[in-house]
C-alpha cells in the first residue's frame, strides 16, 4: 500500500485535480500551433507580400508613386486674362463672378430703347476698348454715340444723386463730371431730359469692370449691376442688394 501510495505522489494532477495522463498526440498539436504562429520579420527588413500571403495575413497596402503637382492641390482661383487696354467682350456672371454661373455676354447691338441687352454667345456680344479716363467704347460705333455709359430718364441731377442708370450707348462725359444733361438725345432713341455718365469704369482683380456712379459735387458711389428684363441697371450699392446682381468681366477677343 504504502509503494501505491508513494507512486501517486509523483503523478501530476490535472486542471480538475484528477491525474493526467501523458499524451503524445496532444503533445505533437502543441508543437504544431507553435510552427503556425507567423515568423517575425527581421529588423529593418520590410516582409513582402508573397511572405504575408504564405502566414495568412493581408497584402500590405498600395504605395502612391505618383506625386500631384502642388498647383492641382490647390483650389481653384480666377486668373487676370491679361486684357490690359487691348480689345475685349465683356463676360456677364452672376454675383459670385468668375466663381459663379456664366449668364451670357453684352450685345454688340443696342435695343430701340438704346440700352445694351444680354446675349448669350461671345460671337454676338460687343467688341470694345478701355481708355484711361475710365470709359469704354464700342468698335463697332463710329456715330456720335460710342460708349458704353449708363443713363438715368429721369434726368436727376441733384448734388446726392445717386440713382445710377441703364447700360445705354452715350456720348462722352469726363471722369467725375456727375449726371450731364442731354441736349440733343443722348441715347438712340432719347429724351433730353436724359441724363448720362460715361467715364466711370474702372479694372478690378481679374479684370473685373466696376462701375460707380458720381453725384455733381464729385462724390464717388459704389454701385452694382442688376439685369433686368434683359437689360442692365447700375444701382446704389447698399440700398438695392438683389438676387440678379451680376458683374462684368473684360475677355480677351
Amino acid at each position: 500500500m504504502l509503494s501505491v501510495l508513494g507512486s501517486l505522489k509523483h503523478e501530476r494532477k490535472g486542471p480538475s485535480g484528477g491525474l493526467a495522463a501523458f499524451h503524445p498526440h496532444v503533445a505533437n498539436r502543441n508543437t504544431d500551433r507553435q510552427s503556425e504562429r507567423p515568423t517575425p520579420p527581421l529588423p529593418g527588413r520590410r516582409i513582402t507580400n508573397a511572405e504575408r500571403f504564405a502566414q495568412g495575413l493581408p497584402p500590405l497596402p498600395p504605395r502612391r508613386l505618383y506625386k500631384p503637382a502642388p498647383s492641382r492641390q490647390q483650389p481653384h482661383r480666377a486668373r487676370a486674362s491679361n486684357v490690359a487696354l487691348g480689345e475685349f467682350r465683356i463676360h456677364v456672371y452672376d454675383s459670385k463672378g468668375l466663381f459663379g454661373t456664366s449668364q451670357g455676354y453684352v450685345g454688340s447691338n443696342v435695343d430701340s430703347s438704346g440700352h445694351y441687352p444680354l446675349v448669350g454667345d461671345a460671337a454676338s456680344g460687343v467688341v470694345a476698348i478701355y481708355d484711361n479716363s475710365g470709359a469704354i467704347t464700342n468698335t463697332a460705333v463710329t456715330g456720335d454715340h460710342p460708349y458704353l455709359g449708363f443713363v438715368n430718364p429721369a434726368g436727376n441731377t441733384n448734388d446726392n444723386s445717386k440713382e445710377g442708370g441703364w447700360l445705354s450707348a452715350t456720348r462722352y462725359a469726363p471722369p467725375g463730371s456727375g449726371p450731364v444733361q442731354s441736349t440733343d438725345g443722348t441715347t438712340l432713341p432719347g429724351g433730353s431730359k436724359d441724363t448720362y455718365e460715361t467715364a466711370v469704369w474702372t479694372i478690378g482683380s481679374g479684370n473685373e469692370l466696376i462701375a460707380s456712379w458720381y453725384d455733381t459735387t464729385g462724390g464717388v458711389h459704389s454701385m452694382v449691376l442688376l439685369l433686368v428684363l434683359g437689360n442692365f441697371l447700375l444701382v446704389d450699392q447698399v440700398a438695392n442688394p438683389a438676387p440678379n446682381t451680376v458683374r462684368f468681366f473684360a475677355e480677351a477677343v
